[in-house]
């Protein structure tokens, strides 16, 4: 997949990649999320057609990239114990609602057109599995960047001082992944502990978000290498 430098859709994917490694500012997920013009390509075709048709982008709908970061600490914390309690936004799934309502020959004949828009129009169905897939491997590029190590260190000295001992934004995060599995804890007091954790968090990771959303768009080049040579299964680079 080439890169086009100074493209708005090179700058679309530069916000897309920024927010699927978790560091977006709320402001840019409208041009993160919004449909490339091949997608609305596509679903134009459908439409045509008769049928409807839903545009995938992940994270199009989470909290997490929509909400001001204070309002979405003091609601969701972290985004984590709230997931295991149940009460965390889901996806969006208007597209499985649809085809519900289609009989088995809608179906079929829904099926085909897409298949034959999707033609019609050149578009890449592996597309947003590989740029998620890319993404991941390229954090892994930057966490061993000196710039990212000693934003880190910064963050954690940070945290330090608000009364929380962590290494990293990850393992701070790490740290309520593991506590949620557990089965006899109390996850509203697990939630409780998050939010606040969240909102001390919010004076000390912004810096950091803004030298890692940085290091992206100084080595975006590295994640298109990724994205034509992706490493196999197991050998990404973050072990």
């Amino acid at each position: 997949m080439e890169a086009l430098p100074g493209s708005d859709q090179n700058e679309q994917l530069i916000d897309l990649v920024i927010a699927l490694l978790g560091v977006a500012d709320p402001k840019d997920a409208v041009s993160a999320f919004a449909p490339t013009p091949d997608q609305q390509e596509v679903k134009e075709c459908v439409q045509a057609a008769g049928f409807e048709f839903f545009i995938y982008v992940p994270l199009a709908n989470d909290p997490s990239v929509t909400m001001p970061a204070d309002d979405y600490a003091t609601t969701w914390g972290l985004g984590i114990t709230a997931q295991a309690l149940g009460t965390y936004p889901q996806p969006s799934t208007e597209d499985i609602d649809y085809l519900a309502t289609l009989s088995e020959g809608q179906r079929e004949a829904y099926e085909a057109v897409v298949d034959e828009c999707v033609d019609a129009v050149g578009f890449d169905r592996s597309r947003n599995p590989a740029i998620q897939s890319a993404a991941e491997q390229f954090r892994g590029t930057l966490t061993v960047d000196p710039r990212l190590q000693s934003a880190t260190e910064t963050w954690s000295r940070c945290m330090s001082t608000m009364g929380y001992d962590y290494a990293s934004p990850d393992a701070m995060r790490q740290d309520f992944y593991s506590a949620v599995v557990d089965p006899d804890v109390d996850l509203e007091a697990v939630f409780e502990l998050e939010v606040q954790t969240s909102l001390s968090n919010l004076t000390c990771e912004p810096a950091y978000r803004t030298v890692y959303r940085d290091l992206v768009v100084e080595r975006f080049g590295d994640f298109f290498d990724i994205l034509d040579d992706p490493l196999p299964p197991g050998d990404g680079a973050n072990g």
